[in-house]
């Protein structure tokens, strides 16, 4: 069966009023404010603490190549480290979220995007200057998570369930293969090769490793970009072992929970007893039938299902995607095309429980829906995946983001009320106005990148046909059974006009 692969950017030449001023918003003001917040530049706004742990990593990593000795500050078992009241941040310390490192992966995997479309030396060179911090922060047999890096690298892998290490490890491989893209680089690509090969001597069906995979999923989808990129089909070994792995019985997350209630009897914190299905855990992929869970995993989860079903011809893995979209879309997605109706576990309720005030909808599960839009139109060219791809981004992605470029919006209720938001403990995760960022700041990044990467998403490509997907107005060379032709998509979209004219020698 041939299917659809994605435009390149520099292919695409976007001309549209509307989205070409969203993206040169992102290229423009977002990127460069995003790469203050990540270095606790922005004044009144959370610190991220991001690039502060990729220093001290590589200060370490410096230091033992001296033989130095190295003080590390012990963990306390809180899911997120902040410096205590009063106190100064330590110079070796990791703060933020276990799951910090992925801001500063996404922001340049979105630079990456933009640079394909629009060369910046300046900005280049920012981003190669990060690209050589995470390389520098890297341990000598491939791993690479500031959290355990800074703490204690013997608990590495000890807790897959809960702290984001393979979540790290997918976003650094979609940075690093964007990077590679956009400039010939192979540095961050060695590098997320290195810790995709660290992880397989770890986790895998063979004796002596762990039987887990992630817990909060991207890791499938990225491997699987990364096997594409690469053509190792060691990483779509590990990817498809990921996926099959998931829910299967005896159930990992169970089995690796009970180990840690055992060795950490006073980690009450540090051993969270969600339920399965919080993780798309529950039951194998191919067995899924509804939506549930975390909303944002899920999303990532689906993508990389649909991605292997493509790669693999696996008939059966598209019939799971297919319902899962259907549960998702049919029952459980509001008409802004977001998803996650609770603020408890940011994640899917009950069919057609889609309350407006007190919507979660965060931003972050818009962006996966794109993904998962983009990967079922990929496997089937049908209307309503880009129908549904639309409306997400069109009212919830771009709601996630000010007309500055420089305020977000985590969640997005479909009505707000200030003073219930303020009184009301029910709807304190709704805030009337958008934020400057956020400690927890997946959603930011994750804007910036989809924006960043949109013309990939409006066209697709056969070796036979055009697919536009999104009504943006854009000049694009492609070539069709061998023949080049010219793309010219007119804007006037919004006026609801729209033209496709072809040119050719």
């Amino acid at each position: 069966m041939r299917y659809l692969q994605p435009a390149q950017l520099g292919q695409v030449c976007v001309t549209d009023t509307f989205w070409k001023h969203e993206m040169e918003l992102v290229r423009t003001r977002m990127l460069p404010y995003q790469w203050e917040a990540l270095n606790d530049r922005v004044s009144d706004a959370a610190p991220s603490w991001c690039v502060h742990n990729f220093r001290a990593a590589a200060r370490l990593q410096s230091r033992r190549r001296a033989g130095e000795d190295w003080q590390f500050r012990p963990w306390q078992g809180r899911f997120e480290s902040l410096p205590g009241e009063g106190e100064q941040p330590e110079e070796n310390a990791f703060y933020g979220f276990v799951f910090q490192d992925s801001d500063m992966y996404k922001w340049v995997e979105a630079c990456a995007y933009s640079l394909m479309q629009h060369p910046d030396p300046e900005l280049e060179k920012t981003v190669q200057d990060a690209a050589q911090l995470i390389c520098a922060a890297q341990e000598a047999d491939g791993y690479l998570n500031t959290f355990y890096i800074l703490h204690n690298r013997q608990g590495a892998f000890s807790n897959l369930k809960d702290h984001h290490e393979l979540y790290c490890l997918g976003h650094l491989t979609e940075a690093a293969v964007a990077w590679h893209q956009a400039t010939g680089r192979t540095n961050l690509l060695e590098a997320a090769e290195r810790f995709a090969d660290c992880v397989a001597a770890h986790i895998g069906p063979e004796a002596g490793k762990m039987p887990g995979y992630p817990g909060h999923e991207i890791a499938e989808m990225a491997l699987l970009r990364l096997y594409e990129e690469t053509g190792e089909t060691r990483f779509l070994t590990q990817a498809r072992y990921f996926l099959n792995q998931r829910g299967q019985t005896p159930n990992y997350f169970v089995t690796e929970t009970e180990r840690r209630k055992r060795d950490l009897p006073d980690r009450g914190p540090d051993v969270r007893e969600t339920p399965l299905a919080y993780y798309q855990a529950h039951e194998p992929v191919r067995d899924q039938k509804e939506a549930v869970g975390h909303a944002v995993r899920a999303m990532y989860l689906y993508s990389g299902m649909a991605d292997l079903a493509r790669l693999d011809g696996d008939r059966e893995m598209l019939e799971a995607c297919r319902k899962l979209w259907t549960s998702t879309t049919r029952d459980k997605m509001y008409i802004t095309g977001g998803v996650g109706a609770t603020h408890i576990g940011e994640a899917f309720s009950r069919r057609f429980d889609l309350p407006n005030d007190a919507a979660y909808s965060e931003t972050c599960a818009a962006v996966g829906l794109a993904f998962f839009a983009r990967r079922m139109l990929q496997l089937e060219a049908k209307s309503t995946y880009a129908d549904v791809m639309e409306r997400a981004i069109l009212n919830t992605v771009l709601a996630g983001m000010a007309m500055d470029g420089q305020s977000f919006f985590y969640v997005n209720p479909l009505e707000v009320e200030p003073e219930a938001d303020r009184t009301d403990m029910r709807l304190e995760h709704v805030k009337p106005v958008r934020q400057k960022w956020f400690g927890c700041a997946c959603c930011p990044p994750n804007v910036a990148r989809l924006l960043s990467s949109l013309p990939s998403y409006a066209l697709l490509l056969r070796d036979d046909a055009a697919y536009v997907n999104l009504y943006m107005a854009m000049e694009a060379d492609i070539r069709l059974s061998g023949t080049p032709l010219r793309l010219l998509v007119r804007d006037g979209w919004m006026q609801g006009r729209v033209s496709i004219e072809i040119e050719c020698d």
